[in-house]
């Protein structure tokens, strides 16, 4: 971390240039005004961080500037003792004054977001932090020490109204409202973590998610969407809805991949009968067996020509200065991982348009890539019997989010078991009643289970 001064690179409206303590840590910076204000650049010395003796009060503010850097420095001292590790953040507010205002909850959540490695996350970020100017208005970013319960619980309702950009006449989705809250209470996690606070004002709000159903794919259907009639099809069947079912299929049988993890597949991750890639969301190596109709596909797409930087199914061009680092995001720039990440947006997009008309061809309804994981899922699921075994294929670090994924499989099971077993022979209010708790415990309103029965 480097604690030094800095002049403003331009003049306030009344012509003036403010002096700050700049505090940076790797990409994070943060700087806190001094107080202390010069007529020009001229009166500036860089190099030895002091006020030139242009300015006939340059005593006293070199005074002023070396106490607060000083003070600045301590802090941090103290905090690593203390076995804190404080962040420009983290000092920011503890060298925050009265007199040179406080910092808000926006300018917190922008510092916040720069420090995460993610850009996905970031993305996140920057739309909860559009969502909160809009909130704010004229009145302007609320102090974060004065945040309270009452101004997330207004932001909550703020949200809920806003227009839906996808459907017209409707407003936000239930579930996006909670992502957007899920991001602000994760921040305030944060603060609380690094000192800056001593409550997080969200902890007491809570927001149910409304479970809906997640489409999957089933083996039938993928048998549908591979029939060879569909290449016959010229007509309705382009090869760019060929490539994006292939890719598709893939996924499927390669243990569920991710579609940004197909769309970086390179011949060099495919190791004779077994595939060895870095998963993108989460970092970590994959290294299983390919199944026969997922090799069909690969020999299906491999060219004499092929190099081992070459990828697979060709959305990415090799030769792009983002993609020669292949997936080691740590050595790109931020720049580079920008690029790369709108161009990956840029052909899901695509890819999930092709799927759908192809869906439309085929006569089953709508899907989108994520459906291969899903119906991977259950598919393991009732083939094994094994929910254990289908959390280490898709590389699910917590068992709920297993859970979530089999949440339709467990639902549709325990349904036909219980209207079995209702309709036979035994008390139908009892199995009735049976079935009502079970569908509680899966998380489903009362509203919900109502219009399941």
């Amino acid at each position: 971390m480097t604690i030094n001064l800095e002049l403003a690179t331009k003049p306030l409206k009344n012509g003036s240039y403010p002096v700050f303590i700049r505090i940076s840590e790797k990409s994070v910076t943060c700087r806190v005004g001094t107080g202390v204000y010069l007529r020009n650049k001229e009166e500036w010395d860089q190099k030895k961080q002091t006020v030139r003796r242009a300015n006939p009060r340059c005593v006293k503010m070199n005074d002023t500037l070396s106490i607060l850097l000083e003070r600045a420095r301590t802090i941090e001292r103290e905090s690593r003792n203390e076995g804190r590790k404080p962040d420009p953040p983290y000092l920011k507010m503890k060298l925050q004054d009265p007199a040179h205002g406080e910092m808000g909850l926006i300018e917190y959540m922008e510092t916040y977001a720069k420090g995460l490695e993610s850009i996905a996350n970031r993305k996140k970020y920057d739309s909860v932090i559009n969502h909160l100017r809009g909130f704010m208005g004229k009145r302007g970013d609320i102090p974060l020490m004065s945040l309270c319960e009452e101004d997330i619980a207004g932001f909550i309702e703020y949200l809920k109204k806003l227009p839906n950009q996808r459907f017209k006449g409707k407003t936000l989705d239930p579930n996006t409202v909670l992502k957007d809250f899920k991001v602000i209470r994760a921040a305030l996690n944060g603060a609380v973590a690094k000192g800056i606070l001593k409550k997080n004002p969200a902890e007491n709000i809570h927001l149910k998610e409304n479970v809906k159903r997640q489409r999957s794919m089933t083996p039938e259907e993928i048998t549908k969407i591979t029939d060879p009639v569909l290449e016959k099809l010229q007509d309705y069947v382009t090869e760019r809805m060929l490539r994006a079912r292939d890719a598709f299929v893939f996924a499927y049988y390669a243990a569920g991949m991710r579609i940004q993890d197909v769309i970086l597949l390179r011949w060099e991750n495919i190791k004779g009968a077994n595939i060895h890639y870095t998963q993108q969301k989460t970092g970590k190596e994959m290294f299983h067996k390919i199944p026969k109709p997922a090799l069909d596909i690969l020999e299906k797409y491999r060219e004499d020509s092929s190099g081992p930087r070459d990828f697979v199914f060709g959305y990415l061009d090799s030769s792009d200065p983002f993609t020669r680092f292949g997936n080691e995001k740590s050595v790109m720039s931020e720049a580079m991982q920008k690029k790369l990440y709108n161009k990956i947006n840029s052909v899901e997009v695509g890819i999930n348009t092709q799927l759908r008309k192809l869906a439309d061809v085929a006569g089953i309804e709508p899907f989108s890539f994520h459906a291969a994981r899903r119906g991977l899922a259950e598919t393991m699921l009732n083939a094994t019997k094994d929910q254990r075994a289908v959390q280490y294929a898709l590389n699910h670090n917590d068992s709920s989010t297993t859970d979530r994924y089999l949440r339709n499989n467990k639902q549709s099971t325990i349904i036909d078991r219980a209207l079995n077993e209702t309709f036979s022979d035994g008390s139908r209010e009892e199995r009735a009643r049976d079935l009502i708790e079970q569908l509680r415990n899966l998380g489903y309103s009362r509203t919900q289970i109502k219009k399941m029965i």
